[in-house]
Formats: C-alpha cells, sequence, structure tokens
C-alpha cells in the first residue's frame, strides 16, 4: 500500500506506537483483568520482525525489479499459485502506473 517498495523493512517504525493509541485501539478489546506492557511488546515485535524479515536472494530480486515496474511472480511463486497470481491486477496497475 506504499508509494514506493521498500528495499527495506525499518522495524523501528514499531517505535511510533504510543501508550495512546495503545489505550484508544487496543484497550478496548483485551480483558480488563490483562496487563499490557508497551515497551515489552514493541521489545518483542522488533525482535520477531528482524528475524521474519530476512529476505532471500529472489525476494531480493523481485522487490528491485518492482520498484523498476517489472512483474515477476515466478520469483517467488511456482505451480497452482503462480498461475492465479501472475495476472494479478493490482501488480499490473501498480508496474503500469508508477513513475
Amino acid at each position: 500500500t506504499s508509494e514506493a517498495v521498500p528495499k527495506v523493512f525499518d522495524v523501528e517504525c514499531v517505535e511510533m506506537l504510543t501508550r495512546y493509541k495503545i489505550k484508544t485501539d487496543l484497550m478496548s478489546v483485551i480483558r480488563k483483568s490483562e496487563r499490557f506492557d508497551l515497551e515489552v511488546a514493541k521489545r518483542n515485535v522488533k525482535a520477531y520482525l528482524s528475524e521474519l524479515l530476512v529476505l532471500t536472494e529472489k525476494e531480493k530480486q523481485f522487490l528491485e525489479d518492482f520498484r523498476n515496474n517489472d512483474y515477476h511472480p515466478e520469483l517467488l511463486f511456482e505451480g497452482e499459485m503462480l498461475e492465479r497470481i501472475y495476472n494479478h491486477p493490482m501488480a499490473l496497475w501498480k508496474t503500469r502506473n508508477t513513475k
């Protein structure tokens, strides 16, 4: 959904979460007896995402190509999934309409 395809994933954006945002968006959906520690949650999320968001060479190539308006889903998918996503309308639109 971003304007540009990212070159790196910055897990530090987790720091933008505020106590106010947690109070207004999260507290209403968790039990009253549960304690939510924002600082611990931020540390855990950043650690998890840092491990999860390590890109393979094919994933890096896909993002580089996509940044250059070239759509090559075969770098990420194969078989039936590739057949289904090869002509994905949003990916095709994005690569044709991005400066």
